[in-house]
């Protein structure tokens, strides 16, 4: 049935949400790149809070698209299988799900 279906295949199929991974990914790695600049403890802590944010919007937005897909396909033995087998956030590390996490910026 068309756009009822979840889409498990390509990048889907080692990582839930690839484009959080990913926008968390450019974000970390333009933190990096701007080590040198961060010349003073105020510059640091911007980044820094800045990053933390990028991080936390990005888990609310994951347990948004949880929510979101439990409510559209739960119902469906093939997508139980797999919530139950496919990493949500970070490839190779075991965590399934993130709705017991407490972020306030979802």
């Amino acid at each position: 049935m068309l756009g009822h279906d979840f889409v498990s295949g390509g990048g889907y199929g080692f990582i839930r949400c690839p484009n959080y991974l990913g926008e968390i990914t450019f974000w970390l790695g333009s933190f990096v790149m701007g080590l040198s600049f961060y010349t003073s403890p105020l510059l640091w802590i911007a980044a820094l809070i800045g990053l933390a944010c990028i991080i936390l919007i990005m888990i609310g937005s994951t347990k948004r698209l949880e929510r979101s897909q439990d409510a559209r396909h739960g119902d469906q033995p093939a997508y139980q299988k797999y919530v139950h087998s496919v990493p949500v956030l970070f490839p190779i590390v075991p965590i399934y799900t993130l709705k017991k996490v407490g972020v306030y910026l979802e």
